[in-house]
């Protein structure tokens, strides 16, 4: 049980130093996320640098074999006194290095692949090429976990095998999924938030009942409401989501003021910002729809829905 939890710690502190490193960069980190082969701290953005992205890739693994050989110093300074204890130090400095060495693999989107695409934008001064290239390597280390898989299944070693299988087929995926995420950016770079935004939100009183709102709604397809005053400035805004969760007993009680979100809380853009950046901005805030303003009118409200169907479309051959 010891051990269990002490390795659990090591890895959210491998995690840690990825996150102490992006926010030191000026990068938002929103969470650390733990699985099987370790985890991710989890950023809103990429770095802008080749020196910044190396910088956060290799601390993680170094962390982990630091810690180990910690582990390793404490496994000669209590092996005298307690065998259990020793057994425990030396597992631990063996699964920390163990950790540390797996992640420096060059497989993107690894530690290890990061470093390498790092240095290949650093040698090509292009992020995309190096970005092209590391997602290849991370494939082929892939394919390498998968073969390797196979001859150890075929040796009659069918444990060994099919974890290998398994790793191979989850550095794919990571890989494929990765590469994904950076192509649907790539496609948004060309557009700035006046080209996408929704410029015909319907306008609701901040009187309205949640009832009235629901009921009276146009089109099934207004998801997001403009809550504007007497005078016709824009007091907030309100969306279906907050509105779904109102138990539907109390929507006729319910004011569309008490639900919706005040304009002086939400995170803005203006019309020229460009679309990655807004995806971005979504991502660090943990929402959906961002108001584009210019001075203080709000011209529409960009949604993430509406990024993802033009990063689809672009994305088709034909598009």
């Amino acid at each position: 049980m010891a051990s269990s939890v002490l390795l659990f710690a090591s890895v959210v502190a491998h995690e840690l130093s990825h996150s102490l490193v992006a926010i030191r960069k000026g990068i938002p980190v929103k969470g650390i996320t733990l699985f099987m082969f370790g985890g991710v701290a989890q950023i809103s953005r990429e770095a802008t640098r080749p020196g910044t992205e190396f910088l956060m890739a290799v601390v993680g693994p170094l962390s982990s074999i630091l810690i180990g050989l910690l582990f390793l110093g404490l496994n000669y300074a209590v092996h005298p006194f307690s065998d259990h204890l020793s057994v425990m130090t030396e597992w631990l400095f063996l699964a920390n290095v163990s950790l540390g060495v797996f992640n420096m693999l060059p497989g993107f989107p690894l530690d290890g692949g990061r470093v390498f695409r790092a240095a290949v934008w650093a040698v090509t001064g292009s992020y995309s090429k190096a970005t092209r290239v590391a997602t290849i390597g991370g494939q082929a280390v892939a394919v390498a976990f998968v073969i390797m898989g196979g001859i150890f299944i075929l040796g009659e070693e069918l444990l060994q095998g099919v974890w290998l299988a398994i790793i191979g087929w989850f550095l794919w995926q990571a890989a494929s999924a990765s590469f994904r995420q950076f192509r649907q950016r790539q496609i948004l770079e060309g557009h700035v938030s006046r080209d996408i935004m929704s410029t015909d939100c319907p306008k609701v009183s901040p009187e309205t009942s949640l009832r009235e709102l629901v009921d009276g709604r146009a089109s099934k397809r207004d998801r997001v409401y403009l809550v504007v005053t007497p005078e016709g400035g824009v007091q907030g805004m309100v969306d279906l989501q907050a509105v779904r969760r109102v138990r539907r007993r109390d929507w006729n009680t319910t004011l569309v003021r008490q639900v919706m979100t005040p304009l002086e809380k939400m995170k803005t853009v203006g019309p020229q910002e460009s679309a990655h950046r807004v995806m971005e901005i979504m991502d660090e805030e943990d929402t959906s729809l961002v108001p584009a303003v210019e001075g203080e009118v709000v011209l529409g409200v960009v949604l993430l829905d509406r990024l993802f169907q033009l990063a689809a479309a672009r994305s088709r051959p034909d598009g």
